[in-house]
């Protein structure tokens, strides 16, 4: 038994042994472990704390390549067409909102001073949107925003037919002696006398020629001259004789004109008396396709009514020229059958529809 006993404790020996490091090796196992997770081990009377301890790789990894983001700037807007460049000689201006005649005049470089704003007027006569003419002669004329305005130097013949005319022949005179010129049709033009100069050729040499015109007939032009006459007599300004004469028919179509105004165009076709302003609006809406200017003329009325109003559409070179439009229009226009054909006799009222021109006649 003895024997036995002793032939076995070495077996007992090695397998408690081995028992026992099997428990310490889950004993450190485990504290490893709670360690790692940063929970204290009570062990005895003592506290262990296990550092968190962090495991890198050994091996880096592969750097990747930077990413860059390009900011794409949006494509630039279209740019607005510009518009052509005038020709030379020509000048345009758009009209802005709330712009006036006389601001227009003043300040867009059409024409060399507000005062000349009938320049405007004369040259287009289609792109105003309304027109009236007070009592005092004053004319009220709004051009619609947007609009392009243009201004020439030298104006395109007048078309139609050309009826013979007449004019008052002032004075003939050298290219150095223009201001002179200039002067004398300023001076007409204030007193409401249409006259105008033009450079032409006498013996082969330049030559301005102040003129005034047109006048229907021979009578009318000797009357106005004489008129004329009788004003500047004893002004120095003005020669001692002049005449009368037939034009051209290029002077007559405003192929020679440089400065000042021409009454080409005098006749109009009036339509029914209004007792007030909206009234006769509502006529020219009716009627104002057949020309390319219409307005309202104020005029004084009798009795109880201070006031009458009269739509008016022009302008016609000639009396048969007014009253064959008339005509032709009246079934399609039936308040045309009141309506009657006639030459307004105010400077003032006639001139918007007539060749005028300002700033090329010299200093």
């Amino acid at each position: 038994m003895a024997s036995e006993s002793k032939r076995l404790l070495p077996r007992i020996v090695l397998w408690t042994g081995l028992m026992a490091a099997i428990v310490i090796a889950l004993a450190a196992a485990t504290v490893m472990t709670l360690g790692f997770f940063g929970i204290p081990v009570q062990t005895g009377m003592m506290a262990i704390d296990l550092p968190i301890v962090i495991v890198q790789s050994l091996v880096a990894p592969e750097p990747r390549p930077p990413v860059y983001v390009e900011e794409v700037a949006p494509p630039p807007p279209e740019p607005e067409p510009m518009a052509p460049e005038p020709p030379p000689g020509e000048r345009t201006h758009v009209v802005q909102e709330g712009e006036t005649l006389w601001s227009i005049a003043k300040t867009s470089g059409l024409v060399n001073s507000p005062w000349e704003w009938r320049t405007i007027v004369a040259q287009n006569r289609d792109k105003v949107e309304s027109a009236f003419l007070g009592v005092d002669g004053e004319w009220k004329v709004i051009m619609a925003s947007g609009q392009t305005l243009t201004v020439r130097d030298t104006l395109p013949p007048a078309s139609g037919a050309v009826e013979k005319k007449w004019a008052i022949q002032i004075m003939t005179t050298n290219p150095s002696n223009r201001g002179r010129a200039r002067e004398i049709v300023n001076r007409l033009l204030a007193e409401d006398v249409f006259a105008f100069m033009y450079l032409s050729r006498e013996s082969g040499r330049p030559v301005y020629r102040v003129r005034s015109g047109f006048y229907e007939t021979e009578v009318e032009a000797k009357v106005a001259a004489a008129a004329i006459r009788e004003r500047h007599s004893a002004s120095g300004l003005f020669p001692e004789e002049f005449w009368v004469t037939i034009p051209s028919d290029r002077e007559l179509r405003g192929e020679q004109f440089d400065f000042g105004a021409q009454r080409t165009k005098p006749w109009v076709i009036e339509l029914p008396q209004r007792g007030t302003r909206d009234e006769a609006m509502d006529d020219l809406r009716h009627a104002e396709d057949l020309a390319d200017f219409g307005y309202i003329a104020q005029m004084h009325g009798q009795g109880r009514s201070r006031f009458l109003y009269v739509a008016r559409i022009g302008f016609f070179a000639s009396n048969a020229e007014a009253q064959s439009t008339l005509d032709s229009h009246a079934d399609q226009i039936p308040l045309l059958r009141a309506g009657r054909v006639f030459a307004p006799p105010s400077f003032n009222e006639v001139l918007p529809g007539q060749r005028f021109k300002m700033g090329n006649g010299g200093s």
